[in-house]
């Protein structure tokens, strides 16, 4: 005997898997959103002193005697990635209180601004920087160190030859 299955039950079971990919997609779309506003922030700007090279021109910022200066940039999932890589060694080491961070996001591919950088932090020509981002470290308020992203980005390894080189661990 057949039983007849009654036409409602088709009408709830339409329902259901329409409501099922509203509600995945509606997930996928607050996860994207999710990500998205993650990359905006620098994982450097939210731990350490966010800066403009505005700022350091007017010379409202007084830097203090040694201090990394990272110039990056949000908005990119690998230069996030990195940053979160520099954050880490930096806070192993205790120096997130001595770096300073400029997003330079709006600035990607302004050679004026590189230059502009160079020429407000008075830096010589054998340092100076060809492309963002890039880390400076200065030590008893001099250039000491600079690596920018000519090659490739920068990235933890960058940071740690630094504190390595010139022996700047905090204990």
């Amino acid at each position: 005997m057949d039983k007849k299955v009654p036409t409602r039950n088709y009408i709830i079971l339409v329902g259901l898997v329409i409501l099922v990919v509203c509600l995945c997609m509606a997930l996928s779309h607050l996860y994207n959103l999710i990500e998205n506003n993650k990359i905006k922030v620098s994982p450097l700007s939210s731990t350490s002193n966010e800066i403009t090279l505005d700022e350091l021109k007017k010379a409202k910022v007084d830097l203090p005697a040694d201090v990394f200066l990272v110039v990056g940039y949000t908005k990119d999932k690998v230069m996030n990635k990195h940053e979160k890589e520099i954050a880490k060694v930096l806070t192993k080491n205790n120096l997130m209180d001595s770096v300073y961070y400029i997003d330079a996001y709006d600035y990607l591919d302004n050679k004026e601004y590189v230059e502009e950088l160079n020429k407000v932090l008075k830096i010589d020509e054998k340092k100076q920087l060809k492309k963002i981002p890039a880390i400076i470290y200065i030590s008893n308020s001099e250039i000491t160190y600079t690596i920018d992203s000519t090659d490739k980005l920068i990235d933890s390894g960058d940071i740690q030859k630094i504190i390595d080189m010139y022996e700047i661990a905090s204990k």
